[in-house]
């Protein structure tokens, strides 16, 4: 399970995981996710891309590209609607930083 656990924390950085009886929990900010399994967590999290449109190109990168711009904050703030990666678990990464540089300045 340590290994399992390690993965998801490093694929879905800024999020944080918690197990109990009733199964694991994935907090990030406000937002909450609970499922049976950790499995099962990291399924619903990647579902979060929404808003992504993913794919692999021709070369075997992965690259997304978010559906709306971040607004002019997010955009300077760092925020790229672009981003690209060598493997998919590393463009969905990508994405989630993303998400939090625009987060942040919430």
């Amino acid at each position: 399970m340590g290994r399992l656990l390690a993965e998801t924390k490093h694929e879905f950085p800024g999020w944080s995981f918690t197990h109990a009886t009733a199964g694991w929990t994935a907090t990030k900010g406000d937002q909450q996710h609970r499922a049976d399994s950790l499995a099962a967590l990291r399924t619903v999290l990647r579902g979060f891309t929404e808003g992504w449109h993913i794919w692999r190109s021709d070369h075997g990168r992965w690259w997304a590209t978010r559906d709306r711009p971040f607004d002019a904050q997010a955009a300077r703030d760092g925020a790229a609607r672009t981003v690209d990666g060598d493997t998919e678990v590393e463009v969905r990464r990508a994405i989630s930083e993303q998400e939090s540089i625009a987060a942040s300045q919430i």
